[in-house]
């Protein structure tokens, strides 16, 4: 699976990996590290990248998925990606399980308040700074509404469904 994840790597066209749904206004992304692990029966799939589609994570996981369970030949996701065609995906993962867990802010970007640093994850902020404090709209820097940056494109609060 972690071999078939790198094909992942770069910029490309992740139509493929895309909602429906999704408002971004280009398929284009850059993802800039993925790893996939096993401890026991827990598999983690590990993903950076400056911003994701609506559903894209989910729909990366569910298509290695395929790979692991050896329904997907490991060539599969390189020939997925290029395909730019969102019936040639793998079934999109379910949300439980998906956790965004550090988001970078570049030093000048302004969103930095007092005491905060680069590297906003629970292992990098003090204690009454882990709630959110200074969180930036996503929309305010320009990211498409509902493809939201580190996971599903929902908004904090917004309830989920079956079919998100």
């Amino acid at each position: 699976m972690d071999t078939a994840a790198k094909a992942l790597l770069g910029h490309h066209d992740f139509t493929t990996f895309r909602s429906i749904n999704c408002q971004s206004k280009s398929p284009i992304k850059t993802l800039d590290a993925i790893s996939v692990t096993r401890t026991g029966d827990n598999i983690e799939i590990r993903l950076a990248a400056r911003s994701f589609m609506h559903r894209q994570v989910r729909s990366i996981a569910g298509s290695l998925k395929f790979v692991g369970e050896g329904k997907w030949p490991v060539a599969a996701m390189a020939e997925v990606l290029t395909a730019r065609d969102r019936s040639q995906c793998g079934a999109v993962a379910p949300a439980a399980g998906l956790y965004l867990t550090r988001v970078d802010y570049p030093d000048d970007s302004g969103i930095l308040g007092p005491g905060l640093h680069q590297s906003h994850g629970p292992e990098n902020q003090p204690a009454d700074q882990k709630a959110g404090q200074n969180i930036k709209d996503d929309n305010a820097d320009g990211i498409d509404p509902g493809c939201g940056q580190g996971g599903t494109g929902q908004k904090r609060g917004e309830p989920q469904n079956e079919q998100d």
